[in-house]
């Protein structure tokens, strides 16, 4: 047919500006998600545990690097770290916050004798982190051995199957060919080997496939709209069906193909209501937009071919959108690491005798030299109880913290580009990670919003204020101060939001303690607070088949249980009550620097309260009406005393009735500071500000307001000192002080620069083969796990 020159004139018009809108849909779509990736700043958790094996009243001592998750390096955002030990209930059985710093902290757990024989789960995370999901959570599976009690026995029941089905891009759609992947695995989430038969309206077998010891199987399906699909499965002990998904009238397919070169060539088909419109391929990894192509639907089909380079390392995810800017399907690729290494590490020998010196030298190479790198080392004996593992740090930073991975695939597939280690990283991105990038969050510049506050300090403390008789939650705009009593008090004022809910970010403070909330006005003393979880309330990961010894271990599970109480009972003070010296705190009051400060201990100590204020606190009058008194400060710009009383402290607690407070004993009062100008915290305006601290930071008897709400609140964890002995003269070796240590050596924080570092620490009484593990994360986010073995005869 001819076409009229006039049409096409008309079409070479139109063509610029048909190219001027794709680019601006581009345009846009690139925007909106560097936009989001912004807003979203993403935090990821590595913790390194001592060993991976346990017995019952050992110390589990961790380290832990927090990084950004979309480039790795070293991130200084929290000052918190949530550290959770999970049963095969999901439930936590240990749990504690570690103080953080430039990204780095360490802490331990005394894994106490109740703990039953069996597998359990380790699991860090940030406040910010909860807003993400538990998905992003470090995760981590340990043994615990306790011969002192009985296992848990699981509940009795068949071994069931689960069986997951995954079309290639997302979904199936009517009359487009379609890839789908299986997973089968047993109800502890390890892999099962089967064989698949793909069946159509009941008894019509199309196809047949194997189902791999990895538990992956393929099979490709036309699906038509009128008909039914199913799978039926078979293994060595059972068999069963499953329902396919139904497939959809309208939507899109994406076929990936690898080339040797490692060019990735995705191949789109969509149903007809796209034909001949534009479609957009984005290609991201760790919130980083790697490619984005504007395409023309042909006969419904499209292909592009991104180059093995546009690909970053780890797991990319290919999203096509509708020339609406509305995703369609989804696909994950993974690109296999470069092996670089940033450190080189030897023992100056393969065996040692007993209670003999060994030297662990660490050295930058010289790639790394220039880069400063973050290390933590632990050297322990390999147990026969339990095969040696160790988790590898840039395996979970590239694979295991983007989707859940079977401990059946070594982290070595990472950096393995052999053809079969490609189609099993194919086939784990086939079944992992659908939707995980949330595109509806994304529109223009919306802000995210966030359910858990980013501790950028400290611990925040949050909770919700409610009527005492009602229950219903406190008005929005409420103002409430939080008091940390103590020697160091610290305090934080909040406003209740729309659903009554507070929350108080405070200065890093350790232990269990007593926090003090007021109310700022006290006509809103009608409330009572309901202090929130600080830890995730979603069940942790269960953790794979439970653990039980082999009759056949028994005696080297008694031996390794008798050194273990051995090990308890000598040195207790230094092995397990020893703690480092408390991190130094800023010595200045939440209020800053006082005008004056009043150590009463400089003067002539006086009787009464009264006498102090009248002696002493010369910018300080206090009014006396029907017996009671009131305070009121000097206004140091204008030297006359203010209309209304100060903002009067105890300890860091707001007193209002200041009566209490001229009848204390001055004698246990050890400082006062006076504000003579206004103050403000937070909405607070206070008209000078009057502080008494007392020696204990025990509020020295005084009697909290009603008003006041006592709450009590886990802070940091203190830091113990980890107890290695030193053998370096004839009496330490001969000492008969029994030493049964399987942990040689725990370092959780060396900063390795240009020099070579050396490491020494002492072998124990125990032969066998020992390892040592050493984790390194450089300041540009590479991160290397090394592993040596040595010999104790």
């Amino acid at each position: 047919m001819k076409q009229h020159p006039l049409f096409i004139g008309c079409l070479y018009l139109l063509l610029p500006v048909l190219l001027r809108a794709q680019a601006n849909e581009a345009d846009l779509l690139r925007q909106q998600f560097e936009q989001y990736q912004t807003n979203h700043l993403q935090e990821k958790v590595f913790l390194h545990a001592d060993r991976q094996f346990y017995f019952a009243g050992e110390l589990c001592w961790f380290s832990a690097f927090v990084t950004d998750a979309a480039s790795h390096r070293p991130l200084a955002l929290s000052r918190v770290l949530y550290v959770e030990i999970i049963n095969g209930d999901g439930k936590p059985v240990q749990q504690t916050k570690i103080a953080l710093s430039e990204g780095r902290g360490n802490g331990s757990f005394m894994l106490p004798a109740s703990l039953p024989s069996g597998t359990y789960s380790l699991r860090a995370y940030t406040a910010r982190m909860q807003n993400d999901g538990a998905d992003k959570f470090f995760r981590q599976t340990i043994t615990i051995a306790n011969t002192l009690r009985e296992p848990v026995q699981s509940a009795p029941g068949r071994n069931f199957l689960t069986l997951g089905i995954f079309p290639e891009g997302g979904d199936l759609v009517s009359g487009l060919k379609s890839e789908v992947a299986v997973e089968l695995a047993d109800r502890y989430g390890m892999p099962v080997t089967g064989k698949g038969f793909l069946v159509a309206d009941g008894n019509d077998t199309l196809a047949a496939f194997n189902i791999s010891e990895q538990g992956f199987g393929r099979v490709n399906i036309q699906p038509q709209k009128e008909k039914q699909y199913h799978f039926l499965i078979q293994t060595a002990d059972t068999s069963f069906s499953k329902d396919l998904p139904a497939a959809f009238d309208q939507g899109a397919t994406m076929r990936v193909a690898r080339s040797n070169q490692g060019a990735i060539t995705v191949m789109l088909s969509c149903s007809a209501q796209l034909d001949g419109r534009t479609i957009y391929l984005l290609a991201h990894n760790r919130q980083r937009l790697k490619w984005l192509q504007a395409l023309t639907l042909t006969e419904g089909k499209a292909v592009c071919t991104l180059p093995a380079d546009s690909l970053g390392e780890g797991i990319t995810r290919l999203t096509l959108f509708n020339d609406r800017r509305q995703p369609l399907c989804e696909r994950l690729v993974f690109q296999p690491a470069a092996d670089r290494s940033i450190l080189a590490a030897t023992a100056d020998k393969p065996v040692y005798d007993p209670r003999s010196e060994i030297n662990i030298r660490l050295q930058p190479t010289a790639s790394n030299e220039k880069i400063s790198s973050s290390i933590s080392i632990a050297a322990f004996r390999i147990d026969s109880l339990l095969p040696f593992s160790y988790t590898d740090m840039r395996a979970w930073w590239l694979l295991q913290s983007e989707c859940t991975v079977p401990s059946t695939i070594s982290p070595s597939y990472c950096t393995d580009t052999s053809e079969a280690a490609k189609k099993l990283m194919d086939d784990l991105m086939l079944t992992r990670g659908w939707r995980r990038f949330k595109w509806e969050d994304t529109p223009g510049d919306k802000q995210p919003f966030f359910n858990f506050v980013t501790e950028l300090e400290g611990p925040v403390v949050s909770g919700t204020m409610q009527q005492r008789i009602t229950g219903k939650p406190a008005p929005a705009g409420l103002a409430f101060m939080l008091t940390v009593p103590g020697e160091r008090f610290d305090a934080s004022i909040a406003l209740t939001n729309s659903n009554g809910v507070l929350h108080f970010p405070l200065r890093p403070f350790y232990g269990n303690h007593e926090l003090v909330i007021t109310p700022v006005n006290p006509v809103d003393s009608n409330y009572k607070f309901t202090p929130g979880n600080s830890f995730a309330e979603v069940p942790g990961p269960l953790p794979e088949k439970q653990w039980k010894p082999l009759p056949e271990l028994k005696d080297a599970l008694l031996e390794r249980s008798i050194a273990v109480q051995v090990d308890n009972a000598y040195e207790t003070e230094k092995k397990k009550v020893s703690f480092q010296p408390m991190p130094e705190s800023d010595s200045l009051r939440f209020y800053g620097l006082p005008d004056k400060s009043f150590y009463l201990d400089d003067y002539t100590r006086f009787v009464t309260m009264e006498e102090v204020v009248r002696e002493l606190l010369t910018t300080v009058k206090t009014k006396k009406e029907n017996g009671r008194y009131t305070f009121f400060a000097v206004n140091g710009a204008f030297k006359e005393f203010f209309d209304n009383p100060p903002l009067v402290l105890i300890d860091g607690v707001p007193a209002t009735d200041h009566t209490k407070i001229m009848n204390m004993d001055p004698l246990r009062i050890k400082k006062v500071d006076v504000n003579n100008h206004k103050y403000f915290l937070g909405p607070l305006v206070c008209e000078g500000l009057l502080s008494f601290q007392t020696y204990a930071g025990d509020l020295a008897g005084y009697d909290l307001d009603r008003s006041a709400v006592v709450v009590e609140f886990d802070g940091l964890q203190r830091q113990r000192q980890f107890y290695s002995p030193a053998y370096e003269t004839d009496a330490a070796r001969n000492s008969r002080l029994p030493d049964t240590r399987s942990l040689l050596f725990w370092e959780p924080n060396i900063n390795l620069l240009r020099d070579a570092k050396k490491i020494k620490f002492y072998s124990s009484d125990l032969k066998g083969k020992y390892a040592v593990v050493i984790q390194a994360l450089a300041a540009d986010g590479t991160a290397n796990t090394k592993i040596l073995e040595f010999e104790v005869r």
